[in-house]
C-alpha cells in the first residue's frame, strides 16, 4: 500500500479516504499557521534576545573569554567539587574504578 502511495504520488494520496489522513488534511492549514506565527512573533524574538545577550557579553567580557558553541547561555554555581556523603566525601565525578 506505502509503495502505491509513494509511487502515485500526490494525487494517490489526494484520492484516499482513511481517517488519519482526512484528519490530517484538516489539521494541516492550522498546523503551517500555527508554525509561521510561531517563526514570526516567538523565534525572532528570541534570536534577538540572544543577539542582545552576546553583545552584553562581549561588552563585559570582551575577547577575555570562548563563544560557546551551542549559543546558550552559561551560568556558574561555583567550582564543581566532591560532597560529604554517608561519613566520607563523595568525588565530584565518576569513574569506571568507582562503578565497578
Amino acid at each position: 500500500m506505502r509503495r502505491k502511495l509513494v509511487d502515485g504520488g500526490e494525487a494517490a494520496v489526494d484520492g484516499l479516504d482513511d481517517p488519519m489522513i482526512v484528519l490530517a488534511r484538516k489539521l494541516d492549514p492550522m498546523r503551517r499557521e500555527s508554525i509561521k506565527w510561531s517563526e514570526d512573533n516567538v523565534f525572532e524574538r528570541v534570536a534577538a534576545g540572544r543577539r542582545a545577550a552576546g553583545k552584553a557579553r562581549f561588552a563585559v567580557y570582551g575577547k577575555t573569554t570562548y563563544p560557546d558553541a551551542t549559543f546558550t547561555l552559561r551560568l556558574s554555581y561555583g567550582q564543581v567539587q566532591g560532597y560529604p556523603m554517608n561519613g566520607s566525601k563523595a568525588p565530584y565525578k565518576t569513574t569506571f574504578y568507582r562503578a565497578l
